[in-house]
């Protein structure tokens, strides 16, 4: 945990000091991980386990200091909350049977219970474990990471992989860093011999033929393509330069509106180029048309 206050920026300190205290704990389940994959027993209750410790912390260090903002979780783990939170109320309906009008106000409702109508306007997007595949067979790569909506828009990202102690956050109009050091996307300028991040081969619609058919198509013009298992975080490497485009289907609402954030500042570009959430984010326009030309040929 490297990063120093070097901004001053309270968004960013603060969700970097929570997502620092909740690293710890992940970094070390990751370290029983390698034990667990050997058995395969209790591996799917250990990591929403660690996932729920990660989420437990961000939302104490944060709600202290931003009290007003929502929490907003990955869709799997809010519906399991509302199902809780369901039951709950089932159980109170079923205590008040009875009981006259004006007898039940003492009879607690679970805070999870109350639904919006809308996404709240000031909020902390949680994505408690980036790369959740990579994490449950001891891969180290993986990140936690942090979006805040402010008056309704994307304001402040922060994704954290805590393996390399790399820390990429952006803030609006503030340009985007890793740790200390401002990025930018690869000047490369052309597709050919561009070095590209394909995050699709997880996904159930297209076949594997059609992965296979598409990656045969995009080796020919490029130097490198890579699959790192972490969407989120591969996003990320466009924005530090490391690669000069990368195509994923759209992440967890927080993970995609951060990313393309942390893109934009560091001078690049992200658009969703498919009705089904396929995303493409680059360094320049040749890199854009060279995967959009490949999606349209195959059928990913």
């Amino acid at each position: 945990m490297s990063f120093q206050r070097l901004t001053k920026s309270a968004i960013i300190n603060v969700i970097s000091d929570a997502i620092f205290q909740a690293a710890k704990p992940l970094v070390r389940d990751f370290g029983e991980m390698q034990h667990l994959i050997h058995s395969q027993r209790g591996i799917d209750r250990f990591v929403e386990k660690a996932k729920e410790i990660v989420v437990k912390t961000l939302t104490q260090v944060l709600q202290e200091k931003y009290a007003a903002y929502k929490i907003v979780l990955p869709d799997s783990m809010q519906a399991k909350i509302n199902a809780a939170a369901k039951a709950a109320i089932q159980a109170a309906e079923e205590t008040t049977d009875g009981i006259e009008p004006g007898q039940n106000e003492d009879i607690p409702v679970p805070a999870e219970a109350v639904v919006e109508s809308g996404p709240p306007a000031h909020a902390f997007i949680l994505s408690p474990l980036i790369g959740e595949q990579n994490f449950r067979h001891a891969l180290p790569q993986f990140a936690i990471g942090v979006t805040v909506r402010k008056k309704g828009k994307i304001a402040a990202v922060a994704i954290y992989d805590p393996i390399k102690d790399e820390l990429f956050w952006a803030e609006k109009k503030e340009g985007a860093h890793l740790n200390s050091k401002k990025l930018r996307v690869s000047p490369y300028p052309q597709a050919r011999g561009s070095r590209l991040i394909i995050e699709t081969i997880a996904r159930n619609a297209p076949t594997f033929m059609d992965h296979i058919h598409f990656y045969a198509k995009a080796q020919k013009n490029c130097d490198a393509l890579l699959t790192l298992g972490a969407p989120a975080l591969s996003l990320a490497y466009v924005a530090a330069g490391r690669v000069d485009g990368a195509l994923c289907y759209t992440t967890p609402e927080g993970e995609f509106e951060g990313a393309a954030l942390l893109i934009k500042e560091a001078g690049g570009r992200i658009a969703q180029v498919k009705e089904e959430g396929l995303v493409l984010a680059s360094n320049n326009e040749q890199v854009d048309q060279f995967l959009i030309s490949r999606v349209k040929e195959t059928n990913i």
